[in-house]
């Protein structure tokens, strides 16, 4: 994209390699290519009980002139907008141009963020992500990035709740299953912006745009001929955009971000948005560059899948297919990134336990500043200078819980040390609110061997424990949780919690980590269920 021999230029012959496939129906070095893959990741949507169960693949192309060309593509999941866990962001961007990887990545950090501190961005998602695309392509031109003819198309789709809003510009995709009896059906939600669309093509057109193919500007065909087929037809010389007495910029889409040349005739940022009330009755949505969608139509694409349970099959499944299919028509691929998540019901995910309670975890982002990081939320890994910023954070996150607990309204709120305004906002809402203890593993330890051991010795000389604390833990009696990480010198911490029965351990998953579901899990057996029930008489 963004050259005369861009985008589906099919003027070469099919690759020789078509034979060539391995036992997987890959082609040799395929794998090689993968260079961005996330595990299975999932974010919640308590306000509608629904969860999000995503992966993501960014495969680079295969340019045998250019073998060392990098992914132009670059993605972006951002979850929990703003703090509130109804809010979450997913973003395709496909860059074009000698500077298309600055371009996309870019925009992918931008426009997020831009988005991210809309304040309307609630009121009015619409005109939010207008302003947003707007504001990123202004950024972009005055950014230092030479993107006279580089830019990059961008494909995103903002979860607010049991809502959808999908803004495109350019040619990649977004698509949205829907089961319909015993089958699933693809429903676009956006819809490519080339000139083989007659409504932006007439557009382009008023802005001072030729619309030729590049055989028509070359003299091949009668520059006349103003009818071009559909994509699936005239592939192979599609129309382009081209200055009135020039060789440029050649461009198959009509919107992008970037393209400052291009934008004088009439490529524009501002994004088609659609909007979508989410159901049981959608199953997933998929957001992928057109390096998926060239040759694969939407539904073979909701087909695929649909064959699978794990997004991350559902994304290789695919991105193989279509690098496949790239080689089979061209000596070449373009670069392929897909995002797929899937949608289910939260008390599904938690039919296992008890049916008398349900527990949704919900992270609490920090307000952002110039002085905290993005990437500090917690005091791991934070410089001490960084501790009063953090402090101050903690302090403005009350807003945040206000508005997360509003609605829908909680039984109950549980709420750790960090957040010891959580009481008071829950009480202010008539809900009430018990302290969850995550820290101290220690002190906390030595409480319970106090209390089942008549001896006022700590028995651990490795875990040094200062008067003060042996003090305040004498005079404490209440009820602890504990979430008591199994790590470093926990280990031995968490030995006398052990050993005294106190304890449900948290299954840990594929990637060392804590799912939220199993969290969940054991505090639901902690609360009310059987499992937990001697664990409570102590």
């Amino acid at each position: 994209m963004g050259c005369i021999q861009g985008k589906c230029c099919r003027r070469h012959a099919p690759s020789s390699r078509s034979d060539n496939k391995d036992e997987l129906g890959l082609y040799p070095g395929q794998n090689a290519h993968i260079i961005a893959s996330t595990s299975l990741d999932v974010v919640d949507v308590p306000a509608h009980n629904f969860r999000l169960t995503y992966s993501v693949l960014s495969q680079r192309g295969y340019y045998p002139e250019t073998p060392d060309k990098e992914n132009q593509d670059s993605y972006c999941v951002r979850t929990n907008i703003q703090g509130n866990p109804n809010v979450h962001f997913f973003g395709v961007f496909d860059g074009h141009g000698l500077s298309g990887t600055h371009c996309s990545t870019f925009v992918k950090d931008r426009l997020v963020e831009i988005l991210s501190t809309d304040a309307a961005l609630l009121d009015d998602p619409v005109k939010a992500y207008s302003n947003a695309f707007l504001a990123t392509n202004d950024e972009l031109h005055n950014s230092g990035i030479d993107d006279s003819m580089s830019g990059t198309t961008a494909i995103t789709a903002l979860v607010i709740g049991d809502k959808l809003y999908v803004a495109n510009v350019g040619d990649s995709r977004a698509v949205l299953a829907v089961t319909e009896g015993n089958r699933v059906l693809a429903q676009d939600l956006s819809y490519d912006q080339t000139p083989f669309r007659k409504d932006e093509c007439e557009r382009v057109k008023l802005c001072g745009a030729r619309v030729l193919s590049v055989d028509q500007v070359e003299g091949l065909k009668d520059p006349r001929i103003q009818s071009w087929g559909d994509e699936e037809t005239e592939g192979s010389d599609p129309p382009r955009l081209w200055v009135q007495n020039g060789m440029y910029p050649g461009t198959a889409f009509t919107r992008s971000v970037g393209d400052n040349m291009a934008e004088k005739i009439g490529v524009v940022a501002d994004p088609e948005v659609s909007t979508v009330q989410l159901t049981s009755s959608h199953p997933f949505f998929v957001v992928a560059s057109d390096g998926v969608f060239e040759f694969l139509p939407s539904q073979t694409v909701v087909d695929m899948v649909n064959k699978y349970a794990d997004p991350r099959d559902a994304c290789s499944a695919i991105a193989g297919e279509a690098y496949n299919l790239w080689l089979e028509h061209e000596n070449r691929t373009d670069d392929i990134t897909i995002i797929i998540s899937n949608l289910s019901s939260i008390s599904d995910a938690l039919a296992n336990t008890s049916s008398a309670i349900s527990i949704q975890l919900v992270q609490l982002n920090l307000p952002s500043s110039p002085e905290l990081p993005q990437c500090h939320h917690t005091t791991k890994n934070a410089a001490p200078r960084l501790m009063p910023k953090l402090h101050e954070a903690f302090q403005m996150s009350n807003s945040s819980v206000s508005n997360i607990i509003t609605c829908p309204k909680p039984n109950i709120l549980i709420y750790n040390g960090f957040q010891p305004w959580a009481a008071k906002t829950a009480a202010s809402l008539g809900i009430p609110a018990v302290h969850f203890a995550t820290s101290g593993a220690a002190p906390y330890s030595f409480y319970f061997d106090s209390f089942m051991s008549a001896t006022s010795a700590f028995p651990y000389e490795a875990i040094y424990l200062r008067d003060y604390q042996r003090k305040l833990l004498g005079e404490r009696q209440r009820d602890f949780l504990i979430a008591m990480p199994l790590k470093l010198d926990q280990p031995l911490s968490a030995r006398l919690v052990v050993e005294a029965g106190v304890r449900i351990e948290v299954e840990i998953v594929e990637n060392g980590g804590f799912g939220g579901a199993n969290v969940a899990d054991a505090i639901n057996k902690v609360i009310v269920d059987e499992t937990g029930e001697a664990m409570r008489l102590k």
